[in-house]
């Protein structure tokens, strides 16, 4: 463990008293704002998205209608999700928009009753948490020794063992980074039944060195079913703005539960956003400006001692300490005014492991010197003492 100064362990309590509250996620800016007013968070390296991406739509959005916007009623799902079809470069009538994929991932495991799921772990929870209620999960440990990657033959075995309906697979994955190829996806498809359905989250591809999806396979295939959010990659969180790509017969069962009016009107005007050639191409260029940046902070990452950052093809890392996590995530926060995800409460991680978010080159840098800080002080300390 880190040594912890009495201020230090005294916001330790008070902090862990508002995790509890917010079971398996991290607690919002606001929340911490709030209840600690005191705490300056400088750098916001717990939640994903690109912060260049941030910047260049935050001009384009100020320019939008508020007034309106506020005063009328959004347009319906099928409006939006045209735009993001186009975008993409898929059918319209396979996409449903979500306030945010969490809203199609919540729906869509609702309508799962009484059947065998089986889900790679480390993943995001919500997977685990919503299915496990009226489901039989099978949870497939990861190796960490193998940096969490998946054998895809390995996988196909234990499906065929398991005699699964549904795999959830985040690809790249949630909080380790790992990523399958398309080449290894298709494999694992091609390996299933037509009963069996293969869901596949794809909300950080767009970080991926390969950012190929299968979006487009599943108006040809029963069985496969993709979800996505575009705040990650976009900068947007607080637009709220996800989406599914499904066949169209589970599609039209979803809707049949809801999401008529489940966008807002800033959703709408954001997605024409994305059909403007202009605004795409300089997109794509802050895209693979941000994949450059985040493989510099890996490296500047691997430089301090005692820790072990694993590879990532999203937008974050998995780093592993040789003491107590949460005793670094107090220091970062209360010393240095940074914010990061800690995941002792992570089902498939056995160790200590925080997540940190990549963010401009910049904070990416004090980052990585606050880590080192800390570290290299605790160690000084024991030698002392």
């Amino acid at each position: 463990m880190l040594y912890l100064n009495t201020e230090e362990l005294y916001f330790s309590t008070e902090f862990q008293k508002l995790k509890n509250k917010s079971g398996l996620h991290s607690p919002s800016m606001f929340d911490i704002k709030e209840n600690f007013p005191h705490v300056n968070i400088a750098i916001d390296a717990c939640f994903l998205s690109n912060p260049y991406a941030f910047d260049y739509c935050f001009k384009h959005i100020k320019n939008f209608d508020l007034e309106n916007l506020i005063k009328y009623y959004p347009p319906q799902n099928y409006n939006i999700a045209k735009y993001i079809a186009h975008f993409r470069g898929i059918s319209p009538n396979n996409i449903i928009v979500g306030n945010g994929a969490i809203e199609i991932i919540e729906n869509y495991i609702r309508c799962i009753i009484g059947k065998k799921i089986i889900i790679p772990v480390p993943t995001f929870s919500e997977y685990y948490e919503l299915s496990s209620f009226q489901n039989q999960i099978f949870l497939y440990m990861l190796d960490k020794e193998k940096n969490f990657q998946i054998n895809v033959e390995n996988l196909v075995a234990y499906i065929n063992n398991i005699k699964a309906d549904y795999v959830f697979l985040v690809n790249p994955s949630n909080p380790s980074g790992t990523h399958l190829s398309i080449e290894d996806l298709k494999r694992l498809h091609e390996n299933l039944n037509r009963d069996q359905i293969l869901v596949i989250d794809e909300s950080f591809i767009d970080f991926a060195t390969d950012s190929r999806s299968l979006e487009p396979y599943v108006e040809n295939h029963e069985n496969l079913i993709i979800i996505r959010s575009l705040s990650k990659d976009l900068g947007i969180a607080g637009i709220r703005l996800g989406y599914g790509v499904f066949p169209r017969k589970i599609k039209d069962e979803i809707m049949r539960t809801g999401f008529l009016w489940n966008s807002n009107g800033m959703a709408y005007e954001f997605v024409k956003l994305l059909n403007d050639p202009k605004f795409t191409a300089t997109y794509k260029e802050i895209k693979e400006k941000y994949i450059r940046v985040r493989d510099h902070f890996y490296l500047y990452l691997k430089d301090i001692p005692h820790l072990k950052v694993y590879p990532s093809h999203a937008n974050f890392f998995l780093i592993e300490t040789l003491f107590d996590p949460y005793d670094l995530f107090i220091k970062l926060l209360m010393n240095h005014g940074i914010y990061v995800r800690i995941l002792t409460d992570r089902i498939g991680l056995k160790g200590h492991f925080l997540r940190i978010a990549c963010k401009t080159h910049e904070e990416n840098s004090i980052i990585a010197k606050a880590i080192a800080l800390e570290v290299n002080k605790n160690v000084d300390y024991f030698q002392n003492h």
